[in-house]
């Protein structure tokens, strides 16, 4: 929690919250900010208790992305046989102009 005394004076160190970390003070980073958080592949994933969250939304992501990557290619596919289609439906009108 972030304590504010009337004198102008802010603390910004964890005070009754225990999950608090203190590694941001208000305005600075704190010294020990440049040093990795976690100390195992299983504490990063989990992030805190927020690794669900961010690797769902990241999961979401690239299904979207992949999705979208697949209708692109899909429309494209579409319009380069309906455009085959069309020129070789010009090809066929020409040949019956010329052979009448």
């Amino acid at each position: 929690m972030l304590d504010v005394c009337d004198c102008g004076h802010f603390n910004t160190y964890e005070s009754h919250n225990s999950g608090a970390g203190a590694s941001y003070l208000l305005g600075r980073r704190a010294a020990r900010s440049g040093k990795v958080m976690w100390t195992s592949v299983s504490q990063f994933l989990d992030m805190g208790g927020y690794g669900f969250y961010v690797w769902g939304s990241y999961l979401v992501t690239l299904i979207c992305i992949a999705g979208e990557l697949v209708l692109v290619f899909n429309r494209k596919r579409t319009l380069l046989k309906h455009l085959s289609l069309i020129h070789q439906s010009n090809k066929q009108e020409k040949r019956n102009e010329t052979a009448s």
